[in-house]
């Protein structure tokens, strides 16, 4: 393997990810590998996803267990001011929302143009977790940057 060969678990792309942002996007035990072997969970690609942004966006519930288990931050947002809430929305991922929500994800958190997760649920038609964000009680009258809320983007 390439850790026996010395290879450098630090070392970024141009997009700034690392081995171990490809790796919770699949496969955890290889994330778990890296980890230990001396790879940053810490780190960020250059759009500011941490590594539990890109195991949301790729629907990996196990894996998103896993680096919350390991002090990665909830809430933490990326470059435009999405947190993986806002991802689980936008992808539809009842599970992983439902289990970021448990564990302290902020409901209302905007991002740079002031949506919600539940303005992404809205905006991408996932229907399932907007139905959730709902029950759990996210504010439908917050307004985004153009000044519409999420109850105005339905209609």
């Amino acid at each position: 393997m390439l850790l026996d060969k010395g290879a450098d678990l630090l070392v970024p792309n141009k997009d700034g990810w690392t081995p171990l942002h490809g790796a919770v996007t699949k496969d955890l035990t290889t994330a778990k590998l890296l980890q230990e072997a001396g790879a940053d969970i810490h780190t960020r690609s250059k759009d500011g996803h941490t590594l539990l942004h890109e195991s949301v966006s790729s629907s990996q519930l196990e894996t998103t267990q896993w680096l919350v288990s390991l002090g990665l931050g909830l809430n933490e947002v990326d470059t435009i001011g999405q947190s993986p809430l806002h991802l689980a929305a936008s992808n539809d991922c009842l599970n992983i929302a439902t289990f970021l929500l448990e564990n302290g994800a902020f409901l209302d958190l905007s991002d740079i143009i002031s949506r919600t997760p539940l303005h992404c649920a809205i905006h991408t038609g996932s229907n399932v977790t907007l139905k959730l964000l709902l029950s759990k009680e996210a504010n439908p009258h917050l307004l985004d940057t153009y000044g519409k809320s999420a109850t105005d983007w339905i209609h």
